[in-house]
């Protein structure tokens, strides 16, 4: 299980709190994780003529 938390880890999930309440006994078996959302944004900037002048990217969450 250790290897597929280290997993989930590399690709950006975290820890967080459960979804529901649990019986105590069973949490020891359980882990809780999430992946915020990430929005990418594109502007393309564009001169007389059609020709691409520029692109810019910006990274937000929601």
């Amino acid at each position: 299980m250790n290897e597929a938390i280290t997993m989930y880890r590399s690709f950006g999930f975290r820890e967080c709190s459960p979804y529901y309440d649990y019986p105590e006994k069973r949490m020891p078996y359980f882990v809780f994780m999430d992946l915020p959302l990430v929005v990418m944004t594109a502007w393309l900037l564009v001169r007389q003529g059609g020709a691409v002048y520029g692109l810019a990217l910006q990274r937000t969450s929601p």
